[in-house]
């Protein structure tokens, strides 16, 4: 099979290699229509065809919320996210299957042959979706729309003296809780879960794996829902706007208030866990592919850890989001690691609620 000519600005393919899978809009035995997000941006990929020496073609171009929205509410139709792009890009890539390159980022023998390059669309008649291409939810596993789609305004109150770095501190902060409320609640977006699931079995050895859960969760949630920027009126007081998932907004500084409230009898907690881990040697260890057996702790270490991270959640009004972290751990060390790693990016932005600078 010859895949028609086309012709376009051939383009860098580090373009896309910030690009992280979120889920499947269409999926018969192999996915044909994709979201991507690069953390802020919706990006569609739409498979177009494939020839006789294995290169497959990809139709890739951003979208914006309201026209994502409409696709996954039936009112607009893929055509008109197509029409309505930006951009137009093509991606050529040979060797294997690119939806496949998800799961092997980190291997550079992996990494396929790939092309990109910009095109209009008048070169893209044979592979425009039709004009009644709406969104049909049978075809896909990934989506629960039963939960919240369309992201609203919540705002973050500040004042006091802020700094440009005090700015930066703030949202790379915020953006990791907000990613951790995302992913240990039911989300719209279903394989969430399982990348929670995936990190939390990751090498759990000290503050590097700490880093990847929180850093990974936040590439992880759809650029529909990431933590948008809406409007930052600054007069002391003033406040930081965002358009997301308002619910998530609360919670945190729901969470935040707790901390500060109870913040020694948190701290205990998390000692005694760091001790059980210290006096074991495990804070450095990698124990993600061993179950509470082969950790190496007796039951009354195990019992001991589990009740400490019961208490943080019962303190800070995360049963819910603890619970599923429990669920999806290998082990009560790497549980509870992830609960005190929970708390330490917590304890971040209750530093700056204890400054004045937060104003809730």
């Amino acid at each position: 099979m010859t895949m028609p000519k086309l012709k376009g600005t051939s383009l860098s393919t580090d373009l896309v290699n910030d690009h992280s899978h979120i889920c499947d809009l269409i999926n018969v035995e192999y996915p044909i229509l994709s979201l991507y997000t690069d953390g802020r941006r919706n990006w569609i990929y739409l498979w177009c065809d494939r020839n006789d020496r294995g290169v497959n073609r990809w139709l890739i171009f951003p979208t914006t919320r309201d026209l994502l929205v409409g696709y996954l509410q039936k009112t607009a139709p893929m055509l008109t996210l197509v029409s309505e792009a930006e951009t137009l890009w093509i991606l050529e890539n040979a060797g294997w299957d690119f939806a496949a390159r998800r799961e092997h980022v980190d291997s550079p023998s992996r990494q396929p042959r790939r092309h990109l390059y910009c095109v209009s669309i008048d070169q893209l008649s044979e592979y425009l979706p039709a004009k009644d291409s709406f969104f049909d939810e049978t075809l896909t596993e990934d989506l629960d729309l039963t939960r919240q789609l369309v992201p609203m305004d919540f705002d973050l109150p500040i004042k006091g003296e802020w700094f440009s770095a005090d700015f930066l501190y703030l949202f790379k902060r915020y953006e990791r809780v907000y990613a951790f409320f995302y992913a240990t609640r039911p989300r719209f977006v279903k394989s969430i879960d399982a990348t929670l699931r995936y990190l939390l079995r990751s090498p759990w050895m000290g503050g590097f794996s700490r880093f990847n859960l929180f850093q990974h969760l936040n590439l992880r949630v759809p650029g529909l829902h990431a933590l948008k920027v809406d409007e930052l009126v600054y007069r002391s007081p003033g406040a930081i706007k965002f358009q997301a998932i308002p619910d998530i907004g609360e919670s945190i500084q729901r969470a935040i208030a707790l901390l500060m409230d109870d913040y020694e009898g948190v701290n205990e907690d998390c000692e005694r866990i760091r001790k059980v881990l210290s006096s074991a040697h495990l804070n450095k260890v990698d124990l993600s592919k061993f179950s509470d057996a082969g950790v190496g702790l007796d039951e009354t270490q195990l019992t001991g850890l589990h009740a400490d991270c019961a208490s943080i959640a019962k303190k800070l009004e995360v049963v819910e989001e603890i619970e599923t972290l429990r669920t999806h751990s290998p082990n009560s060390v790497v549980y509870s690691k992830a609960v005190i790693s929970f708390v330490r990016q917590l304890d971040k932005l209750v530093d700056l609620r204890r400054r004045g600078m937060l104003n809730f």
